[in-house]
């Protein structure tokens, strides 16, 4: 179990592909790193013809199904076992190989090059990615494919919308502006489908910072991160906490979230901040409400009575309302009332 050993020597701090290389190959292996992007199935395509008579081990998305030892780790997205002293690792935005002494600087000059004469393909058309930290606390980018929503602004939302729609649309496409926008409302009035709709309309970077990663807004490691990405629309969700008055709280998030949107360090890199919270607009820091200060605001609310019923009836639902109605509940008006009959017909037994 020597290989086994040596592992558990270096595994407190080594990368996961060192780990791996150390654990079959037995040895600590020497690295080669350069950057490229490229679509990772281009990338799989030209390794298996690169090497036309080695079996090639892909694992993807961090699965180690059959080294129990080693684990799952989620972060990984690409590695590739090429040959016996020879281990190729993909993320984002460049490669990595791991190699020993059985593999010449030749060999990996070739290789490199062959890779770099890749297209990246489709990756111009990729346009929703979240940032994340992977197992040794750096931060990255992963591309999601986001389900498309098939949304009619004037069907789906009321009408004071559609002006400022139009607005958005033009801003989010100019390459020399930058600023904080603004949507907000209770749950269910349709700001989640309505950002889905602003993605799958324009050709344009949009980065998703999950809640958990406010804090490090201003940290330099993220500032340094997110500079690799200019002109880019960002994505806060759920920023009740990051925006709520300081007179609450000890918290600089809305200074850091400022300094990125309207700050010096967003008229650089050009940055586009759209942030979506469901509280009352007073619980929210008056620094970003200030006039002049957000490039847009707009706040959603129930769908009016009139457009509520003829929602229902494009949907096909045969119902009707006196009431103004979220979008939500008029989306979900059969599945919901088919819950309360069986629920209703329930009591009793």
């Amino acid at each position: 179990m020597q290989n086994e050993n040596l592992y558990k020597i270096i595994e407190p701090h080594a990368p996961i592909v060192i780990k791996y290389f150390t654990f079959f190959f037995h040895k600590y292996p020497s690295t080669k790193f350069f950057q490229y992007q490229v679509e990772t199935e281009v990338l799989k395509t030209l390794l298996t013809q690169y090497f036309p008579e080695s079996p090639l081990y892909f694992i993807q998305n961090g699965h180690f199904d059959d080294v129990e030892f080693i684990g799952h780790y989620e972060n990984l997205q690409l590695m590739v076992v090429l040959k016996d002293g020879l281990i190729l690792e993909q993320s984002f935005n460049s490669i990595t190989f791991y190699y020993d002494d059985r593999i010449s600087s030749v060999e990996l000059q070739e290789l490199k090059k062959a890779i770099q004469d890749l297209s990246p393909n489709d990756l111009d058309k990729r346009r929703f990615y979240m940032i994340k930290k992977n197992q040794f606390q750096e931060f990255e980018l992963v591309d999601f494919k986001l389900k498309r929503t098939e949304i009619s602004i004037s069907d789906h939302y009321n009408d004071d919308l559609a002006p400022l729609h139009e607005n958005l649309l033009s801003f989010l496409v100019e390459t020399d502006s930058n600023g904080i926008v603004l949507l907000h409302g209770a749950p269910g009035v349709g700001k989640t489908s309505y950002i889905r709709h602003l993605i799958s309309s324009l050709r344009c970077r949009f980065i998703y910072i999950p809640n958990n990663l406010f804090a490090h807004l201003s940290e330099p490691e993220f500032i340094s991160f997110i500079s690799s990405f200019p002109e880019s629309i960002i994505i806060l969700e759920d920023c009740e906490e990051l925006l709520r008055s300081r007179q609450h709280t000890t918290e600089e998030g809305i200074s850091n979230l400022l300094n990125l949107g309207d700050g010096l360090l967003g008229d650089a890199l050009k940055l586009k901040i759209i942030c979506t919270f469901n509280c009352e607009l007073s619980r929210i820091d008056e620094a970003i409400l200030r006039r002049g200060r957000l490039a847009f605001r707009y706040e959603f609310g129930p769908l009016n009575v009139d457009k509520s019923n003829r929602l229902f009836s494009l949907l096909g639902i045969k119902a009707k309302t006196d009431q103004p109605m979220p979008l939500a509940e008029i989306f979900n008006f059969e599945h919901d009332n088919q819950a309360d009959n069986l629920n209703r017909k329930s009591i009793g037994f």
